[in-house]
């Protein structure tokens, strides 16, 4: 490019700049507002993470809660399902220290599975954050045989997981005992013998 080229080039900028310099500024602040939109959003972000971490650490590492936990995962015909149903049938029965501390454990649980749909529905942490540390529990509830335990969060003003059970579970579990059907041509029966091997 000759030298007289480019001083017309330049000379033309100037122009330009003096003639649109309103332009020019909002050119300039358009790289500084996405700077500032990515900032925030970044920090978003990061103070997701901190939720998610402290969510974490009160699910899982904390030892008042773990107890339960253990006992829904593997015990629980054998140490809830009693105390649940009781709870469901009369809550005014009499109950133990220990069954009153067991009961309260359980809604705290179920307090910090609320405050994490709560944080979902906001959008302070993505459904896929939700369902990475939560999810597991949230199908343990849907099991077909902890229908006591459903209709414990119902009763008992739990609305947010209720709503997420419901919208995750099968359709045969929903609304029935508890138990799941199958279609009547795979089971065996009348006019539908079993299926040899």
């Amino acid at each position: 490019m000759s030298e007289a080229a480019t001083s017309s080039w330049v000379k033309a900028f100037l122009l330009l700049l003096e003639k649109h310099h309103d332009l020019v500024t909002v050119l300039a602040l358009v790289p500084a507002a996405l700077f500032a939109v990515y900032t925030y959003w970044k920090s978003k972000k990061s103070e997701a993470a901190g939720r998610l971490q402290e969510l974490f650490n009160r699910f899982y590492l904390d030892a008042e809660l773990r107890p339960l936990r253990l006992n829904l995962d593997f015990n629980f015909d054998d140490t809830l399902r009693a105390l649940i149903e009781r709870m469901v049938k009369d809550e005014k029965s009499p109950f133990s220290t220990e069954e009153k501390q067991t009961l309260c454990q359980l809604d705290t649980l179920l307090k910090c599975l609320e405050f994490v749909l709560h944080l979902k529905k906001q959008g302070h942490i993505s459904r896929d954050d939700c369902d990475a540390i939560f999810k597991y529990w949230f199908e343990l509830l849907e099991k077909p045989d902890r229908e006591c335990l459903r209709e414990y969060i119902r009763k008992f003003g739990f609305k947010a997981v209720a709503r997420q059970i419901a919208t995750d579970m099968h359709p045969s579990i929903k609304h029935g005992s508890g138990t799941t059907t199958t279609p009547a041509s795979s089971s065996p029966g009348p006019g539908n013998p079993p299926s040899s091997p």
